[in-house]
């Protein structure tokens, strides 16, 4: 397979989102009780369902990238939806950068 350059990745990786229903995120999201839910976090869910699908680490560095938001913002919404067991902080990784997955949960109620 052939190397891809970084415009072609995110190329790639913004084909995908684009093919995320933003509307079952959402719905999904109020199917697992979760209050408060803005157009950002949706925007956070379908980068890390397109994530996901392409098998490309969910990392605080590479989402804020893909929806020209701050890396706090993005972490700070990372984090809540880990609380709310929307995703999962994965540790122990030698790394600057922090990681997450999608839960079991919301993977299952995706049909991921």
């Amino acid at each position: 397979m052939a190397e891809l350059s970084d415009e072609e990745i995110i190329t790639l990786i913004k084909t995908e989102m684009a093919k995320v229903d933003r509307d079952r995120v959402y719905w999904v999201l109020r199917d697992m009780k979760i209050k408060g839910i803005f157009e950002a976090t949706v925007d956070v869910l379908v980068i890390c369902v397109a994530l996901h699908k392409l098998g490309i680490p969910i990392t605080s560095e590479l989402t804020p990238c893909l929806r020209n938001r701050d890396r706090g913002t993005i972490v700070t919404i990372c984090h809540a939806l880990g609380d709310k067991n929307v995703l999962t902080m994965v540790r122990g990784r030698k790394s600057k950068y922090l990681f997450w997955m999608l839960s079991e949960t919301f993977k299952k109620k995706m049909g991921l």
